[in-house]
């Protein structure tokens, strides 16, 4: 199942993400985290529509679908991270 998420990238003088934001692409794949997620789960992030410049709309969806805890709703908060820094912060608002 895929939704809609409000990303909030950390710029990167507060320890974000060095590189751009990855943009329309199907390929950025970052852990997630929320509470009570147990494990190390990979989502897909497709940024489609930029807010500002640290502020998107993303479709996402867990990249082992299959296994993936059934856990992403709306309204649900979390945690982008690539390895162990965070890189952004978000909120899924819609299903997509």
């Amino acid at each position: 199942m895929k939704f809609i998420a409000r990303i909030n990238w950390i710029r990167p003088e507060n320890n974000g993400r060095r590189r751009s934001i990855p943009f329309d692409t199907e390929m950025y794949g970052p852990q997630i985290k929320y509470e009570g997620l147990v494990g190390n789960w990979s989502l897909v992030v497709n940024n489609f529509k930029k807010i500002d410049d640290y502020t998107t709309l993303a479709k996402i969806h867990f990249l082992n679908a299959e296994k993936a805890p059934k856990k992403l709703a709306i309204g649900l908060d979390f945690f982008l991270y690539e390895g162990s820094q965070k890189v952004a912060f978000g909120e899924v608002i819609e299903f997509s």
